[in-house]
């Protein structure tokens, strides 16, 4: 008995040994810092971003009240913001929002011809950092009229007559891409003072809209369609999630796993009858991993239904390319299935039948079709103890699926080459066509992480 405990010891620690190499770059949250004033500081938009990126991504709000672009202003964020504390976060992407106090007569008057120069300077300052992060610059919002005045000074005018046009031109030259926080509000008072949002109205919401918006239309969109291995039910441990962070802040992840799902149409539970098949059309990804077949296994779909996986997946693989992206699909082989302690199969799943009839005849289709097939079955060979049940990962068996995938991913030649979405308008975040003030994500799907797609 002794010597059996420490044989599983030896095996254990050999698998998380393993594990741990595979994982030799950790999956950790994309970071994001939101320069600003009070509106970032005090609407609480950040965390609205927060919610709508999902748990791959960790936004830090670095607004402070009152604070200027410009360096001579009346309370610069130079001097009085929280540059210090974003150096110490190492950001991988940085939101700048600042320009609406900068409007105000005793900063604009004498200072409007040092904005530009002090945003390159802010802009060069941020790209600097060893983490050489990615940035955003945003428009301000409007300002409007109270008693006939524009609260605390900050003229409309001013930022929608000098201030948008000089930041237009600034984001062309610089090849940046602007968020527009002003155009959607500009005949739209949501505010609680001209000013600042009414925490009663969805302007803080309205504002995460559009940033959120904004950087996943600059970004390369992967929807992973798969079943509960991938499912949203391992929140932020979800595979999908730890791929993101692998990947890093130059993709946006969905995950569109659902628990349960065959790739089989006439399967006990057919993907394509899941509200993330839907959610996969509305994302418009570049990219699509489909990791289907564990389900499939079953005596109830594979004994009847074993002749038709085929010509489903050829069927989902057309589908999917009439989405306007022309995404790139890559077909995942499912990972192992063990029997457990009597010999049985988990959940009527067979690892056989999935090794030796399913990845065959992924593979053949991914051959047919040009596609690239992902291993990640082999490479997962190994972690058995990983996999309590035989068949779903535990939190350290998902992040190593993750690095598999990751690796696997990499590795292939055209994945080097990654997909770079057309240049835009600097107007990028513009919303166009209807619009809900009173649910300015409205329109946006849910993803497994709890987060808004449009």
């Amino acid at each position: 008995m002794r010597i059996s405990a420490q044989r599983g010891a030896r095996t254990s620690l050999a698998v998380f040994g393993m594990a741990a190499a595979l994982a030799a770059q950790p999956a950790v949250p994309i970071r994001w810092s939101a320069i600003g004033a009070s509106i970032t500081a005090g609407s609480g938009y950040p965390a609205k971003l927060q919610t709508l990126l999902g748990p791959a991504f960790q936004v830090e709000n670095e607004g402070i009240s009152g604070c200027t672009m410009l360096k001579n202003g009346d309370f610069p964020y130079w001097t009085k913001g929280r540059l210090p504390q974003t150096f110490a976060f190492k950001p991988d992407i940085v939101t700048v929002d600042l320009g609406g106090n900068d409007a105000k007569p005793q900063n604009w008057d004498a200072h409007k011809n040092e904005f530009i120069p002090d945003f390159l300077a802010m802009v060069d300052t941020l790209k600097a950092m060893p983490s050489k992060p990615k940035v955003f610059p945003s428009t301000p919002q409007p300002s409007f009229l109270r008693n006939g005045q524009y609260a605390f000074g900050i003229s409309n005018i001013v930022i929608r007559d000098e201030i948008i046009p000089r930041l237009k031109q600034f984001a062309k030259d610089r090849n940046l891409t602007l968020i527009d926080s002003y155009t959607p509000w500009e005949n739209l008072d949501l505010t609680s003072d001209g000013v600042h949002p009414d925490p009663a109205k969805p302007g803080a919401d309205s504002i995460a809209a559009f940033i959120y918006r904004t950087f996943r239309e600059s970004a390369v969109r992967v929807a992973c369609i798969g079943n509960s291995i991938t499912d949203n039910g391992h929140g932020a441990g979800a595979y999908p999630i730890k791929f993101n962070q692998l990947l890093g802040r130059d993709y946006l992840v969905l995950n569109a796993g659902h628990s349960g799902k065959t790739l089989l149409r006439k399967g006990d539970a057919p993907y394509i009858a899941s509200p993330w098949f839907a959610e996969v059309f509305k994302f418009k990804p570049n990219i699509i991993t489909i990791k289907l077949g564990t389900n499939d296994s079953k005596p109830q779909n594979w004994g009847t239904h074993k002749d038709e996986f085929a010509p489903d997946l050829r069927w989902l693989i057309d589908t999917l390319m009439t989405l306007s992206t022309k995404p790139r699909i890559y077909l995942c082989t499912p990972i192992p299935a063990w029997k457990d302690s009597s010999g049985n199969d988990p959940y009527g799943i067979n690892g056989d039948i999935i090794k030796n009839e399913i990845i065959p005849k992924i593979r053949q289709v991914g051959q047919e079709r040009g596609l690239t097939v992902l291993d990640l079955h082999t490479p997962y060979l190994p972690y058995h103890a990983l996999t309590p049940d035989g068949v779903h990962p535990n939190a350290v068996g998902l992040d190593t699926l993750a690095h598999i995938l990751f690796r696997a991913y990499k590795a292939t030649p055209v994945a080097v080459l990654d997909p770079v979405p057309a240049r835009r308008s600097p107007l990028a975040g513009r919303m166009t066509g209807a619009w809900d003030p009173a649910n300015p994500i409205a329109g946006y799907g849910i993803d497994a992480a709890g987060r808004a797609r449009n």
